[in-house]
């Protein structure tokens, strides 16, 4: 379960991420804007080596911490330090960058490579720190289903999870002190152990945040459906800000297509819509091109549609423990179709 995401398999060295680290620092030090924000959260969520990366950035900063760190950190004196161990004087070393902006005409070419100098020095110093660092930390785990195939998992902090077919989840070995955060692709059931701090799950769309529940995450094409069975949890998109979003709560259903706003919430048969989790298909006013995809997940088959666009035809009906032929047939009957099987796969046609 274990993998090194930022690792070149090739050369076994970490690879550069497309983003800018001071911006990431902001962020996690809840310094920075909305819109950085949802930059942020828009790239983290574009790849699981973007998702994580950030949640070892944030767990390295997070141990980087003193214990007892000064009131009131001298960033001259930190600087001036550098400047003696680059072989400067103490007059040079107080150009500071912040002042060089107010007087830029006061600064000569020689301060100026020193403060270069210095910059470089505590990149370099950062970065193998930071690498130093990275390369210690444990993998996180990250759990994939096949077609056909369920697991039951439990967190590190007690909370138990059903992962669907063809689905991933990933997590750390141990959660922060400040936050407990996984990332999903696919669709699981969740138990969450209630506790202080939040519990997060993050799409590739959208963002959960739970105190202590059970809730149901269908998440595939960047779109989000979550189904509460009991207590309470917040959905936002991921370019939502923090305290945006809508609250759902036991029997109720939302959606969030890519982007958009998620739906206002709505009360389902929860018992019904997860079926799966007794190992029943359900399907309510679903499209048969969805249908098809959750077919394939469920029998491990392959199903052709010859015409395209009859996927957009919705379907409601509900399956336990039938063939994957007495499904079809249902299905074909309802819809005026039919069906048959060639080179190793089904096909569905008028």
């Amino acid at each position: 379960m274990g993998s090194q995401p930022y690792l070149d398999q090739r050369t076994q060295k970490p690879k550069m991420k497309n983003i800018d680290y001071n911006l990431i620092y902001r962020y996690l030090a809840g310094e920075t804007s909305h819109a950085e924000n949802a930059r942020i959260e828009k790239w983290e969520n574009a790849s699981s080596e973007n998702r994580s990366f950030m949640a070892e950035f944030e767990q390295i900063l997070h141990n980087a911490v003193p214990k007892n760190p000064p009131a009131t950190p001298d960033v001259e004196q930190a600087w001036l330090e550098i400047a003696e161990k680059l072989g400067k004087t103490t007059g040079e070393a107080r150009v500071l960058p912040s002042r060089m902006q107010r007087k830029p005409h006061h600064a000569s070419s020689k301060s100026l490579r020193i403060v270069a100098a210095a910059a470089f020095f505590i990149i370099l110093v950062g970065a193998a720190l930071f690498y130093k660092n990275f390369l210690h930390q444990v993998d996180w785990h990250q759990v994939h289903t096949k077609n056909a195939q369920r697991l039951p998992l439990r967190l590190p902090d007690g909370s138990n999870v059903r992962l669907n077919a063809d689905s991933r989840l990933q997590y750390p070995p141990m959660f922060s002190d400040s936050v407990r955060i996984v990332y999903l692709s696919g669709e699981a059931f969740f138990e969450i152990e209630p506790q202080a701090k939040p519990f997060l799950v993050k799409t590739e769309n959208a963002q959960i945040r739970v105190l202590g529940t059970k809730f149901n995450i269908w998440a595939r094409d960047e779109q989000t459906r979550v189904i509460v069975k009991d207590g309470r949890v917040s959905l936002k998109t991921l370019t939502m800000p923090d305290d945006s979003g809508i609250v759902l709560s036991g029997s109720q259903m939302s959606i969030c297509r890519k982007d958009s706003a998620p739906e206002t919430p709505s009360l389902v048969d929860s018992k019904k819509l997860l079926g799966w989790l007794e190992n029943r298909i359900v399907f309510e006013q679903t499209s048969l091109s969805e249908i098809i995809d959750e077919l394939q997940r469920f029998y491990d088959v392959r199903i052709q549609l010859v015409n395209p666009t009859l996927g957009q035809n919705t379907l409601t009906g509900s399956f336990h423990n039938k063939p994957l032929e007495t499904v079809l047939a249902s299905i074909c009957l309802t819809l005026n179709l039919q069906y048959g099987s060639e080179n190793g796969k089904y096909v569905i046609l008028k």
